[in-house]
């Protein structure tokens, strides 16, 4: 199972409380989701892929939340001082999500940082699922 399906499946569980029927969703909804997982799963530029420390390089937001979650604390921390936040900036620059980038201001540490990811991506899936109803 890929991570797409991964989201996907969290989204339906969220999406699905007992006694509400997936019939339920118009296709505005499924043109919402689309539409999000789109903005989540894409490299709006492939030009402005974030290049890490180590010389990996992602491009979306989903891939963002990837590599916190396996980066090295050392890799992170050259990322991520009190004075800077590249992933912060990078994802206000490239995808102008200004909600994630506060969270990810937030953020203790990598593995922290990837939670951040992963729940504001479930989130917005979960919004655009209810905003198309």
């Amino acid at each position: 199972m890929d991570d797409y399906e991964v989201v996907l499946m969290a989204l339906k569980a969220k999406r699905s409380p007992v006694g509400v029927k997936s019939s339920q969703y118009s296709p505005n909804s499924f043109a919402s989701v689309h539409k999000a997982v789109s903005a989540m799963f894409s490299n709006p530029d492939p030009d402005r892929s974030f290049v890490v420390a180590d010389g990996s390089r992602f491009g979306s937001i989903w891939e963002l939340g990837t590599n916190l979650r396996i980066m090295n604390p050392d890799i992170y921390g050259h990322h991520v001082s009190e004075e800077k936040n590249d992933f912060a900036t990078w994802v206000g620059d490239v995808h102008n999500d200004k909600v994630l980038v506060e969270r990810l201001l937030g953020a203790k540490n990598n593995e922290h940082a990837a939670k951040i990811v992963v729940n504001h991506v479930v989130q917005k899936l979960h919004s655009a699922a209810q905003e198309g109803r």
